[in-house]
């Protein structure tokens, strides 16, 4: 309990501690500056009462001349009069004048010392009044309920009901948790206890009364049933956990380590446990009552009255009627319960580790249309579709400080999609900076240029344009290639998909996978987690051609273009937004990028990128996955125990999101991504998004985008997946992030009510109870009473 109030008051001095640290350093230094300011302000007030020393009148030799000096001396000394009275007033409004900044500057000193209480008092309240809070709750605390409060606790949008309802939950878990560990003391044979502490304990579990453990199930009971009668507009603890989840912004729901519905889950599985517990601890105490009041049947006794068991009967249907209610209420529950995680905006992302781009695919050149025409005759900019290289523009009558110009960034591919250029003077930049243009401005000169300044254009006879570069080709050298070869778990091992990132690794993008062993009701085995290596990419190039080989250091195939690999261009390079679900009884397997369509018998296949889950059939309460396990050789595409799936299957007329045309996530005119942040997922499912190079008049058309975010879907150990989706994380004007997100195994279709005559279930288990006591019992008696048998 220290620890967590600990953790309490770090976390919300940390909450605090942006404001705080915002005031101590910048208000404090404003201090200093209004200090300094001031000194100086004294000072020259001081140094305006100086007076510049006068001379003397000079002496006379007699007295007619000590009168004519006299007077000529009085005027002089009127003169020197009125001068020190001019500089006096000039040093008295001087004096104002400094009285005035000195009163500002005071009053400036006095708000910002009210800013340091008030801002002093809101920590002080706040911390006052989580202590308070937080001093309510019990000492005892289960380890799965301490993480989840101190996860919940971090997100304070409508906190304070969330955490009346989590702390209810958690005093009475931990109650039963309390006296759990007293039992285990009470049933140790080997401490024998005196007869009041069994009695103690054995009221405590029977007992009826507020302070009993039924009274505590029952409590728990009520908060997963509605309509309790109870006066709270929350009765159902899993359905306000769901209104929650609605009411926090994007920066609350993202970076998760678990699904809401995972939540959900853990709050179920805790309270399953203390039904159990209670259960046990019922069952024994009445047994143990039972053995104690009652003789053997010879000596005059009965084992098992009607009392008892009906007594013991109500017990064990409460205890099935009450778990029969948790699976119902878990069931509707996490029905409305999300099952994705995604991640946040990386505060400050890192390039080709957190983030990364198709490097050098799209830009914007500016140039001369006599560099790729033989004359000026270009009358429509919008028909140029160029492939080839710049030549040089000589502009050698003019007065142009560079008479001559060749780029020093060709573009390898197509130049198109051109406008009007201007004319304009730029800097063109060094090799190696991964730019092309370092500024354009018709102000600055060749001084201003860090790299090489050219002047030419501004002063060329042709039209100036600005058209697009879209490389392609063997010359190329961008970021162009998509992997398209499928990513599998090893099934055999019984291993599924667990997380997933994008990666940027040979200048091929991959969708990348993590696997790890299947356990029962989804589970993972955490120690199993590994992430499965991509191989590598070797670039093949020709004067004419280009292509791929793979390998894992065992193995060399040559692979297809469109089959194994795809090219991004020009005229292909839309990518799908979609979550894809496997169907109920299939668990993720694997993942792939493919094109929309199937590919043209001629030609490359220029339909939209898209995603594909592999699913795998499996047995969710053994987490086993359904497939030969003799089988020496697997097709993963055996319809019997595997399915592929994507957006093309999803119902049109069921599914909310494709009963549209897709939205178009548009990159027209926005800046590079790195620029912005604050981040938040802008796409439906259902969206496409296509690569453009940025702004020119930001960023001179140098960057592709959107960047691709680099880290895995989910920021801990791994979980079974119900699904794998590409969605795209902005801000306005900017580009943004193609991100990755999973599902969770969605539960709520693995959940079976399969008690269906509580009563029959009861009174089976209870005549089972009986006839193993009434058997054991009379055995021990027999011994007892006849002794000489064992001979």
């Amino acid at each position: 309990m220290a620890k967590l109030l600990l953790l309490v008051v770090v976390l919300y001095t940390t909450t605090n501690y942006v404001s705080a640290k915002g005031f101590s350093i910048t208000k404090m230094s404003g201090i200093m500056a209004i200090s300094q300011d001031l000194y100086s302000g004294i000072s020259d007030t001081v140094k305006s009462f100086k007076q510049s020393s006068t001379e003397a009148p000079p002496e006379a030799n007699n007295k007619l001349k000590e009168i004519e000096d006299g007077t000529q001396g009085l005027s002089e000394t009127s003169n020197n009069l009125n001068t020190s009275l001019s500089d006096l007033n000039e040093a008295t409004d001087v004096i104002n004048e400094n009285l005035g900044v000195i009163s500002d500057k005071v009053n400036n000193i006095n708000d910002v010392a009210n800013v340091m209480l008030r801002r002093l008092d809101k920590v002080v309240q706040n911390l006052a009044r989580i202590t308070a809070e937080f001093t309510k709750i019990p000492k005892a605390v289960t380890n799965k309920m301490e993480q989840m409060l101190n996860r919940i606790l971090k997100q304070q949008a409508t906190q304070q009901t969330m955490d009346n309802q989590l702390l209810q939950l958690w005093r009475h878990t931990t109650n039963i948790d309390t006296w759990y560990q007293k039992f285990l003391i009470v049933t140790n044979p080997d401490r024998p206890l005196q007869q009041v502490t069994y009695d103690t304990f054995y009221e405590i579990v029977t007992t009826k009364n507020n302070e009993g453990m039924e009274k505590t199930i029952d409590y728990i009971h009520a908060m997963f049933t509605t309509g309790t009668g109870t006066s709270s507009i929350h009765d159902n603890i899993l359905d306000f956990v769901n209104i929650y989840q609605k009411q926090l912004g994007f920066e609350s729901k993202c970076d998760l380590q678990r699904s809401f519905q995972e939540q959900l889950r853990v709050i179920y599985n805790i309270v399953v446990v203390s039904e159990l517990r209670v259960f046990i601890m019922t069952v024994f105490a009445y047994h143990r009552k039972q053995i104690e009041m009652k003789k053997p049947k010879a000596l005059g006794g009965d084992f098992i009255t009607e009392d008892y068991k009906n007594d013991l009967r109500m017990v064990v249907e409460k205890s099935l009627t009450r778990m029969s209610g948790y699976l119902q209420a878990m069931k509707i529950a996490t029905k409305d319960s999300s099952a994705e995680i995604f991640r946040c905006d990386p505060p400050n992302p890192v390039i080709n580790d957190d983030v990364f781009r198709l490097d050098g695919l799209f830009g914007l050149y500016y140039f001369n249309v006599q560099q790729i025409s033989s004359d000026c005759e270009v009358n429509d900019l919008n028909i140029i579709d160029f492939r080839g290289d710049f030549e040089r523009l000589d502009s050698i009558n003019s007065p142009a400080f560079v008479s001559s110009y060749r780029p020093r960034y060709q573009c390898h591919g197509r130049i198109h999609k051109c406008f009007q250029g201007g004319k304009k003077i730029f800097c063109e930049a060094r090799l190696g900076t991964g730019k092309r243009y370092e500024w354009m401005s018709n102000s600055l000169t060749a001084y201003d240029c860090n790299g090489r300044y050219i002047d030419t254009l501004a002063y060329a006879p042709c039209t100036n344009a600005i058209c697009q570069c879209s490389e392609e080709g063997p010359k190329s050298t961008a970021t162009r290639a998509f992997n398209l070869r499928p990513q599998y778990s090893d099934v055999k091992k019984n291993k599924v998909v667990t997380n997933v990132k994008l990666r940027k690794k040979d200048k091929v993008v991959h969708i990348q996978i993590q696997q790890g062993t299947l356990q029962g009701e989804g589970r993972i085995d955490e120690n199993s987690l590994e992430w499965v290596p991509l191989g590598k990419f070797i670039r093949s190039v020709s004067e004419d051609e280009e292509g791929f080989y793979w390998t894992d250091n065992e193995e060399t195939l040559p692979l297809v273009e469109d089959q194994d690999y795809t090219y991004v261009a020009h005229d292909r390079a839309e990518l799908n937004l979609d979550d894809i679900l496997v169907e109920t009884g299939y668990i993720v397997t694997g993942v792939k990028f493919e094109r929309q369509n199937l590919n043209p018998e001629k030609g490359l296949n220029k339909s939209p990128l898209r995603l594909k889950v592999h699913g795998t059939k499996f047995d969710y309460v053994e987490g086993k996955l359904s497939i030969p396990t003799d089988a020496q050789e697997l097709n993963l595409d055996d319809g019997q125990y595997f399915k592929w799936f994507n957006a093309s299957l999803f119902d049109v007329e069921t599914d909310r999101n494709y009963g549209r045309a897709r939205d178009n996530i548009s990159m027209e005119g926005k800046r590079d991504s790195m620029l912005s942040g604050g981040n938040r997922i802008d796409a439906r499912p259902n969206s496409v998004v296509e690569f453009q190079p940025t702004n020119f008049d930001t960023d001179f058309g140098q960057t592709t985008i959107p960047y691709f975010d680099a880290r895995p879907a989910i920021i801990v150990n791994g979980v079974a997946l119900g699904g794998i989706g590409l969605t795209h994380r902005g801000a306005p004007g900017y580009g943004g992030y193609i991100a990755p997100k999973i599902f969770s195994i969605n539960h709520a279709e693995y959940i079976e009510i399969d008690i269906d005559d509580i009563s029959a279930a009861a009174g089976e288990i209870v005549e089972n109870l009986r006839n193993e006591e009434k058997t054991s019992e009379e055995d021990n008696y027999d011994e007892e009473l006849n002794p000489e048998d064992e001979n």
